[in-house]
């Protein structure tokens, strides 16, 4: 079970814990269940130097206001451990969904669409491809990728042959 930090627990209390397993993140995410109060999401992840919550609370942030993002009510980073605590969203995630294909295809792509509106002028965050080689460089070279996922046309050359080929 987690501990999370003392400044953390006053507000997890009386809340049943559900995790949340969908999706690529190497966090720990927990929906944090409670009738009487708006449900929350917390994000737990062991610090290093490749990942770490605090871009994604950074981008919350920036987004509230412009767009529906969940409220960040709590980071907390130490040398150890990132702990994210958010607002949970109304709703559920596409595979939970009772739409029809279509009118989810047409929810993501109002959702996008809104998001590309956005004015960046004031955007804090640059993600160039430069910056997205050197990372994925850095997790190539920590071992970190998962050939088990690869599709069956890339299986066979050196991750860093494929890499660099491209």
């Amino acid at each position: 079970m987690l501990s999370p930090p003392s400044s953390l627990r006053k507000l997890l209390e009386n809340r049943e814990w559900q995790s949340i397993t969908i999706g690529e993140s190497a966090a720990s995410v927990y929906r944090l269940v409670s009738p009487e109060q708006t449900d929350l999401i917390l994000k737990y992840q062991p610090r290093d130097q490749l990942r770490n919550l605090d871009g994604e609370m950074e981008r919350m942030r920036w987004l509230s206001g412009k767009v529906d993002v969940p409220e960040v009510i709590d980071f907390i980073q130490d040398e150890k451990d990132d702990w994210l605590l958010m607002t949970a969203l109304p709703g559920g995630d596409a595979t939970t969904s009772k739409l029809p294909p279509k009118d989810q295809i047409n929810l993501l792509a109002d959702n996008l669409r809104q998001l590309h509106s956005l004015d960046v002028t004031d955007c804090p965050f640059r993600h160039s491809n430069d910056q997205c080689i050197a990372e994925s460089a850095q997790i190539l070279h920590a071992g970190r990728i998962n050939t088990d996922d690869f599709d069956q046309e890339n299986i066979g050359p050196s991750l860093s042959d494929s890499f660099f080929e491209r």
